[in-house]
């Protein structure tokens, strides 16, 4: 079956930039798959636009787009899939990307679009997800931790990982109740960045002086000097109270030398200032490290946030 067969008319207009290959769902009324290949730009999101309308008008509402191919992002693209998402809506329908590739979706998370959209790793999920009824269930990442998330009703619910709290109307609409603004803390503070390490901070309120420095990255030759002078940046602002959660830091690396020598040389500022680090996680796998090599006494471990906060409570 070929495009036309189920648009009529689809391939008589046709771009050298983007291709796109139609395939019905046959389990859901309304339901195709895009196949786009190429990229979308200026001199082709005219072109790309009407070929959706054309879909949309002969009654296919409920459309995947696999993205395998697809290899730019741009601000047509996104402004493009905008436009059909809120044409699809008031028909009951609705749009699911599949096989992003990294770096596309990597860009669609730095401008906030990846909580907007629903963004899947296979067909056999967008399939499922498009069978439920309404805009529920809700999959998506957390715009900080890449955490995924669901929302089965419109709710306000926290990332288990970062604690980022999202707000879900009843249109199925996400938005950002406590987005990380980590200058209203540390003046300052993310000025300089590095790709391979983001420090996200939390004040708690409940303790004088005390921050939760939440870590995603590598502390490690290329990273530990950035690390000490955004932690030097926070002692200096007055927090010397410091909880980092390593709850998944260990699943992705192995503590470095670097990574140990920078915490044993905060620990004795923030020590020399009536201060204190406390590591969460469990099992314990940094302070296990810091206990081998004979160096336990520089920070404290407790298994979870509560007994962190608790520890500086006393």
């Amino acid at each position: 079956m070929n495009n036309n067969d189920i648009v009529p008319g689809f391939d008589d207009e046709k771009n050298d930039s983007l291709k796109i290959r139609l395939q019905t769902i046959g389990d859901i009324p309304g339901g195709l798959i895009l196949y786009l290949s190429g990229h979308i730009d200026t001199y082709n999101c005219n072109w790309f636009q009407r070929q959706i309308a054309r879909v949309i008008e002969v009654g296919f509402i409920r459309l995947v787009f696999n993205l395998a191919d697809y290899n730019m992002v741009s601000s047509v693209d996104i402004g493009s899939f905008c436009a059909f998402l809120k044409a699809l809506k008031p028909r009951g329908g609705n749009l699911v990307f599949v096989e992003m590739q990294p770096l596309v979706y990597k860009c669609y998370q730095l401008l906030g679009f990846s909580y907007f959209f629903n963004i899947m790793d296979t067909l056999d999920e967008a399939v499922d997800f498009l069978k439920q009824p309404g805009p529920f269930p809700r999959i998506f990442k957390c715009t900080w931790c890449s955490e995924e998330l669901k929302s089965t009703k419109a709710e306000s619910i926290r990332c288990p990982k970062c604690y980022i709290r999202y707000a879900i109307d009843n249109a199925g609409q996400i938005s950002v109740q406590d987005p990380a603004d980590n200058n209203k803390i540390v003046t300052g503070f993310d000025i300089e960045k590095v790709d391979k390490l983001k420090i996200r901070l939390q004040r708690v309120q409940e303790v004088p002086g005390c921050l939760i420095l939440w870590i995603y990255g590598c502390v490690g030759k290329e990273t530990h000097t950035y690390f000490q002078r955004q932690v030097q940046k926070v002692i200096e602002t007055g927090f010397v109270r410091l909880i980092f959660p390593f709850i998944d830091y260990t699943k992705y690396q192995v503590p470095s030398k670097e990574f140990v020598s920078a915490f044993v040389d905060l620990s004795k500022t923030v020590r020399s200032k009536s201060g204190d680090i406390v590591l969460v996680e469990d099992p314990p796998t940094v302070y296990d490290l810091f206990l081998q090599l004979g160096i336990a006494q520089v920070v404290h471990n407790r298994k979870d946030l509560g007994e962190a906060v608790a520890f500086f409570s006393q």
